[in-house]
């Protein structure tokens, strides 16, 4: 792939600073940008092209395990029928914008198709939001990065599911991305609180794997926040 770029005179490849091209003579005769954090870079430079218009839409991101689609949909009818809002829908099913279906669709489409999405949405549609699943594999992989998100909506809290600590770390990634520590830890405490019916073994054991994600992002858990006193404690995962 990266020869067939070159090979059609492509203006500049970036690539991740620490896998920089081992081939010194190729880096002579073309453009190499060494950046961190590429995907994130990739994401910021899609939504740059298509004149980040994101900043010109409500922005609402659903995240979690089970119901992305459903929400979503709701969201996008609750929109449409409040005669207020013109939204774009990009989800499992496909892409809708007023009605007009646009295209197939991913969970979360890779960050040049989100970013072209939103510009056509406006620019044909004149849409003037955005409902959108967000994967963990999505945010993962930055495929929302150089979005303006302003609303976040985690349905993680079921009495039935205690999730895995790989999709507590992309639901934590969530919460920090739109600035919300406090909805970050309330998450935290209805896992504990979920744990500790089924074993007083499993919580200690989510926490040993998610503190990698927690220190990167400088969240903290309820015990050190003193949210593990009875007077402060979540009674029930309905008081969330």
């Amino acid at each position: 792939m990266l020869q067939s770029a070159i090979l059609n005179r492509t203006g500049f490849i970036l690539w991740d600073s620490e896998n920089w091209p081992k081939h010194e003579d190729s880096r002579e005769s073309h453009r190499y940008i060494a950046v961190k954090h590429y995907r994130k870079s990739c994401a910021q430079i899609c939504s740059n092209f298509y004149g980040q218009p994101s900043k010109n839409l409500l922005m609402i991101g659903v995240t979690g395990t089970n119901g992305k689609t459903s929400t979503t949909l709701l969201i996008e009818q609750i929109l449409e029928f409040s005669k207020l809002y013109r939204p774009l829908l990009i989800g499992t099913l496909f892409a809708r914008c007023c009605g007009v279906m646009m295209q197939p669709s991913y969970t979360t489409p890779y960050c040049d198709i989100i970013q072209k999405l939103l510009r056509t949405a406006i620019d044909e549609y004149q849409a003037d939001s955005a409902v959108m699943e967000i994967s963990s594999r999505g945010l993962e992989q930055e495929r929302v990065g150089g979005w303006d998100i302003r609303q976040g909506i985690n349905h993680m809290n079921r009495l039935d599911l205690i999730p895995e600590p790989e999709i507590i770390s992309a639901c934590l990634q969530a919460c920090r991305r739109v600035n919300d520590h406090s909805l970050a830890v309330r998450y935290l405490e209805a896992i504990r609180y979920k744990s500790n019916a089924v074993s007083n073994q499993v919580w200690p054991w989510i926490l040993q794997e998610i503190r990698p994600t927690l220190n990167q992002l400088g969240i903290s858990t309820p015990e050190e926040l003193g949210y593990d006193k009875p007077e402060l404690a979540l009674k029930s995962v309905d008081d969330m």
